[in-house]
Order: structure tokens, then C-alpha cells, then sequence
């Protein structure tokens, strides 16, 4: 599936099953990221770029759909920690900020 428009949707209707916290959470961060990657507004858009985002989400997607996979409420591993990139690392701590910050 690579049209983004359906995963998002399919994304959110996944959500309805998670407690309301993480649901409230999940749909607020998928809005923002979706638009965020919402290629005719990405300056020097990069096709490959745009299907890696949509091949993790639908992962995501997948994963929600497993019920042997918790998805939330774990913390990463060092490991998990260690392998992500810099500009991914900002993205946590900036997530962090935004939404467990208060």
C-alpha cells in the first residue's frame, strides 16, 4: 500500500482500539508527520525518500495489527537508541518536549 492518504486513514481508524491516552497521542503525531511528509509541499522531494516514510507506517500499521506486538508504552532498548541517526534522535527528543514535557 503506498498511497498515503488511504494508510493514514487506515492508520487511524487502527488507533480506535488503543487506550484514549495513546490514541489522542497517536492521531496527533500521524496528523503531523503525514502533513509534514505531504510530498507536494516537500522542498527537493525525493520519491525514494517519500516511499521509505510510507514503507515504515505501513509497518507501523502491520505491527498494530498483530496482537503479539506491543507498540507502546516500552522504552527503546540502548540498542534501539544507539542505531537511530541524528536527525532521528532530534525527532525523539523534540517529540519528547512536545508531548511528555509538562
Amino acid at each position: 500500500m503506498h498511497d498515503g492518504l488511504k494508510l493514514y486513514r487506515h492508520i487511524l481508524k487502527l488507533h480506535s482500539a488503543l487506550p484514549k491516552t495513546m490514541k489522542e497521542l497517536g492521531n496527533k503525531y500521524i496528523r503531523e508527520e503525514f502533513n509534514r511528509h505531504l510530498y507536494p509541499k516537500i522542498q527537493n522531494f525525493n520519491k525514494a525518500h517519500y516511499m521509505t516514510f510510507l514503507e515504515c507506517w505501513q509497518k507501523y500499521a502491520d505491527d498494530l495489527k498483530n496482537p503479539e506486538i506491543k507498540l507502546y508504552g516500552r522504552r527503546l532498548t540502548p540498542e534501539e537508541l544507539a542505531a537511530l541517526s541524528p536527525a532521528q534522535k532530534e525527532t525523539l527528543n523534540s517529540f519528547k518536549d512536545k508531548y511528555f514535557s509538562s
